[in-house]
């Protein structure tokens, strides 16, 4: 058996059913499919989105389907799955991406160079400090970067494989679009804040502050790549709103000198900043 049988994954949706689609795909090309355990959780989807997740958990034994009977936002449709976990591992997907055929595999590999390790994040096209090639666009906001010319996923996520040596730089934050996370390491710190960002955004920069306090260790796996279609459940001034929210919350709750902090030692990263210029060379 593969790293992927000890890998539960926890994919929320809210509509959005193409996205939806191409990220089941991406995890049905995947390696050792079979092996992983399933769980869409639907946060009271529209009719079209609903029959599809229904009629895929009937096709694949290894596909579970949880329908809320009313809408409750991201973090409570996300806890809802969290507190259900059975294997040692928890990898947290959105519905807008597709990941790489190795992505789980390399997640794994950097979760377990340390049982210090509570969580690993991939690099991706949009993922704020994980995105690569660039990172900000020319209005100065976090770039959503184009695949190369002529460069597929599978493509384009193999020449990083095969151009990156994994270091597994730490980090004090992680993109909560795709995060593998250790179940002990939730069960010791608790789940999302479900009251002080219920709608998402934050809430991830929230739960690695608090496994940080508690002396765990967060890594990049910084020879994974995953795509991020970005929000496709949310327009793009609802996402701004919530982001710009959650920051003030997250101030308000762990301090303004620890959130600048955060960010100066994400900004100075300098494995991750020599990954993106190796990243920039590829087309």
């Amino acid at each position: 058996m593969s790293n992927a049988s000890n890998v539960e994954i926890i994919i929320p949706v809210y509509n959005a059913l193409q996205e939806v689609q191409k990220c089941f795909e991406s995890l049905r090309n995947s390696c050792n499919f079979e092996e992983l355990a399933l769980t869409f959780i639907d946060d009271h989807s529209e009719s079209e989105t609903r029959n599809w997740l229904q009629q895929l958990s009937t096709e694949f034994a290894n596909v579970v389907v949880i329908r809320n009977l009313r809408n409750r936002g991201f973090t409570k449709t996300v806890n809802r799955g969290l507190r259900q976990l059975t294997r040692k591992y928890v990898l947290i997907l959105n519905s807008d991406t597709q990941i790489s055929k190795m992505a789980i595999e390399q997640l794994v590999n950097a979760v377990e160079i340390s049982e210090k390790v509570a969580g690993a994040g991939p690099l991706s096209n949009a993922a704020s400090w994980q995105s690569v090639p660039m990172l900000f666009d020319e209005n100065k906001q976090f770039k959503i970067n184009a695949l190369p010319k002529g460069k597929s996923l599978a493509s384009y996520a193999q020449k990083i494989s095969e151009l990156i040596d994994p270091k597994y730089p730490e980090v004090p934050l992680l993109n909560g679009f795709c995060m593998l996370l250790r179940a002990s390491s939730l069960a010791q710190v608790g789940l999302l804040d479900e009251k002080n960002f219920p709608k998402g955004y934050g809430e991830e920069n929230d739960l690695c502050i608090r496994l940080i306090d508690e002396g765990f260790k967060l890594v990049i796996a910084d020879d994974c790549y995953v795509f991020h279609s970005k929000s496709a459940s949310y327009g793009h001034k609802i996402r701004l709103k919530l982001s710009n929210l959650s920051g003030k919350k997250l101030v308000k709750k762990h301090g303004n000198v620890r959130m600048r902090a955060v960010v100066s030692e994400l900004e100075n990263n300098s494995r991750l900043n020599a990954v993106r210029a190796l990243i920039s060379k590829i087309t």
